[in-house]
């Protein structure tokens, strides 16, 4: 079981969930010691269907919740001293971003 869980919520937001999971998937942490979970507001950009078509190598789960929470532009994405933005257009993040978080 991993011990650290990174949750995305996100409505609308296809590419940049995208942008996010590749630079996950570039983390200097084992994959095994972490775990993605997204939580997806009823998109209808396409997000579902790329997350049921993800097939790499991040322990990934989705889930729909249903709410609204979406529809107000949230995104739960936090960064840390030194971490770079995740946007559409490729600036990655720190790939040892979620190390410290896993640090005693």
């Amino acid at each position: 079981m991993p011990d650290l869980s990174i949750i995305i919520a996100t409505y609308n937001r296809r590419r940049t969930v995208e942008c996010i999971l590749r630079a996950l998937e570039g983390q200097s942490l084992p994959g095994g010691q972490f775990e993605v979970l997204v939580v997806d507001d009823g998109s209808t950009d396409g997000t579902v269907d790329m997350l049921n078509a993800y097939d790499g190598p991040l322990d990934m789960h989705t889930f729909s919740t249903g709410l609204p929470a979406g529809e107000y532009g949230y995104q739960l994405w936090h960064t840390w001293a030194g971490a770079g933005r995740c946007d559409p257009e490729g600036i990655p993040l720190d790939p040892q971003l979620a190390e410290p978080l896993y640090e005693d």
